[in-house]
């Protein structure tokens, strides 16, 4: 795949470090001054840096938050001085670094090379995962709380661990992410700490920030403090996702119940979406808008509903579910709540504790399911826009 670099600046004069960084890796230069030149110069097949002056927009970090979102194959480089560039906002919007005008040229080439490095280190990866057959990301996700998300993560990733395949949790929960507690682990560092001291590193390492629970499945856990999920943005997601995928045969994701621009990314890279629902009309409601705003986003294919804590309710039956979503059950899973409830405050995941409990029996079932089942990759590029303009909103 080719390499450009696009500089973005309110005048045509080019600082000269960066001009010279390009002659010496010998990727053609561009200088524009609009933004929807931008947009013109960027081609699918080719990886792009876009270096961008501080003061060619009136927040340049939205652009690089927006244009870094719609495409994937760019890479961020601010551009100015130091007192005009606020290194937490860069961090958050997405750029892959800054340059300070005082930069000299070998610096400049560094900061080139390292953006093209992340670019092209993306793509060989995203395509290594594409071919893995038995290997899978599976993402769930509800409409609200309290319908056993957490609950099924757990127990679907013991029961997989429990059949040799190698499990990573991952809690993209990320203000209240419960993972941890559910397996009766005190994280001392999460997934805030990985993208402070890992993800800049060109050769990243994410043992360190795993913890493994005793029944062999390792935790990668949300943040200690609310607070500090404002530092993590998509490209983290997107970095730490692909990182994983390539050393574990399982990724299972927990998410929280809204949408968002860092969801959306955990979708987009799973092989398998479980939708948890629930037997009262408000939430398959929800669950009915949730399932046709996915299929909207060109994820139709990796949808699994399941039905959680599946019992008679008056007026509502497991058919009437499928008949309002529009879609089949791929399971139901039965009503065991106050033993489950039991096993959450020991911190042992019910499957391990209770392997003939038609719960775990079911579980099982689910496992099995999912990794006979064939990988689905297909994801509609169209969507892209769809994306932006519901979460824009």
């Amino acid at each position: 795949m080719k390499t450009r670099v696009i500089y973005y600046t309110n005048h045509l004069n080019v600082i000269t470090q960066i001009q010279q960084a390009a002659d010496e890796l010998k990727y053609p230069l561009t200088t524009i001054q609009e933004m929807g030149d931008i947009k013109k110069n960027i081609k699918e097949n080719e990886h792009t840096v876009v270096f961008i002056e501080a003061n060619s927009s009136s927040n340049i970090y939205e652009l690089c938050k927006k244009l870094n979102f719609t495409y994937p194959n760019v890479g961020i480089v601010l551009v100015g001085r130091e007192e005009e560039l606020d290194l937490r906002l860069a961090i958050r919007s997405g750029a892959v670094d800054v340059l300070f005008i005082s930069a000299d040229q070998h610096e400049t080439v560094e900061v080139m090379e390292r953006a093209v490095w992340e670019l092209k280190k993306a793509q060989n990866q995203v395509e290594e995962v594409k071919e893995l057959k038995e290997k899978r990301t599976i993402t769930v996700c509800s409409t609200k709380g309290g319908v056993g998300k957490t609950t099924i993560v757990v127990n679907l990733a013991a029961e997989l661990a429990k059949q040799k395949y190698k499990v990573v949790i991952l809690d993209l929960n990320l203000q209240f992410g419960d993972v941890a507690m559910f397996c009766d682990i005190k994280p001392k560092r999460t997934i805030y700490e990985w993208t402070k001291e890992q993800y800049g590193n060109a050769h990243r390492d994410i043992s360190r920030f795993v913890q493994q629970h005793e029944s062999g499945v390792d935790i990668i856990p949300a943040p200690l403090r609310p607070e500090f999920a404002e530092a993590i943005n998509e490209n983290h997601i997107r970095a730490i996702l692909l990182d994983i995928q390539e050393s574990y045969d399982v990724v299972l994701i927990d998410t929280p119940v809204h949408l968002s621009e860092i969801g959306i990314i955990s979708l987009e890279m799973s092989t398998d979406i479980l939708v948890t629902t629930f037997m009262d009309l408000p939430t398959i409601k929800n669950t009915k808008i949730y399932v046709d705003t996915l299929d909207s986003l060109g994820l139709k294919d990796k949808i699994k509903v399941i039905l959680n804590r599946a019992y008679k309710v008056k007026g509502i039956e497991p058919e009437t579910v499928e008949k309002i979503l529009g879609k089949k059950l791929f399971s139901r899973v039965p009503n065991k709540e106050k033993q489950i409830v039991m096993s959450v405050n020991e911190g042992k995941p019910f499957v391990l504790t209770n392997p003939r409990n038609p719960f775990s029996k079911n579980i099982k079932v689910i496992a099995k399911k999912l990794m006979d089942d064939k990988v689905t990759n297909k994801s509609k590029d169209s969507s892209i826009k769809e994306k932006v303009e519901i979460l824009s909103r």
